[in-house]
């Protein structure tokens, strides 16, 4: 049971193959290192009352954070709550079974959020399983915190999510130096595109009330 702990790894390989609980968990990979997590399906932001951030990281060539079995994983109920998943100067994120990327309706919505970012050559984010991306707080501020989640992949970072087709209140972020499959993408809602460095078409596209380009 590793829930509501912080675990860093840099060096070497930790396979937790007896950890099922991970709620509340942060996951920092750096140097080269591989942690593997293989038990648990689902994660939860348990931890907003201690702190508002929960992170899973990746940094560095050849670093590894392996969640490979996760199915879903679900914010946290309070004001702030954000969950960060990050693949960084080369690191790799996998959550290749993660279906759906959840905001709970319930609770404070205020200055709530969940963030996916690959950024830089070699770094990636694997989500090819990422079906739905839903943010229920509608860009609800709090304490200069912008409740909408993002997808923000640069500087040749990619993020795996071909099956993504359905989001709400999240942003997305594309400069022309990263990979971010978007044409099947069918419903995007009340979020925010910014777009640079490209051309860009969303030929599915068919909902896009709330949001602006």
């Amino acid at each position: 049971n590793v829930s509501k702990s912080d675990l860093t790894l840099s060096g070497g390989t930790l396979n937790l193959a007896a950890v099922r609980s991970i709620d509340g968990a942060s996951f920092f990979v750096s140097g080269g290192s591989t942690l593997s997590l293989s038990l648990p399906t689902a994660y939860t932001h348990t931890v907003g009352t201690v702190k508002d951030f929960v992170t899973f990281r990746a940094t560095g060539s050849g670093s590894v954070l392996d969640l490979g079995n996760l199915q879903t994983i679900t914010g946290g109920d309070g004001e702030n709550d954000q969950v960060h998943i990050e693949a960084l100067s080369g690191g790799r994120v996998d959550l290749h079974s993660v279906t759906g990327l959840i905001d709970p309706a319930t609770g404070d919505l205020g200055g709530r959020a969940m963030h996916v970012k690959a950024d830089g050559s070699g770094s990636v984010v694997n989500l090819s399983a990422l079906q739905n991306f839903l943010d229920q707080s509608d860009n609800a501020a709090s304490f200069g915190f912008q409740g909408i989640s993002s997808l923000t992949a640069q500087a040749g970072g990619v993020i795996q999510a071909p099956l993504l087709t359905t989001l709400s209140s999240v942003g997305l972020v594309l400069n022309g130096t990263g990979t971010l499959p978007y044409a099947q993408i069918t419903s995007l809602k009340d979020g925010l595109v910014n777009l640079s460095g490209a051309d860009y078409v969303f030929p599915n596209l068919i909902n896009a009330d709330g949001t602006d380009f």
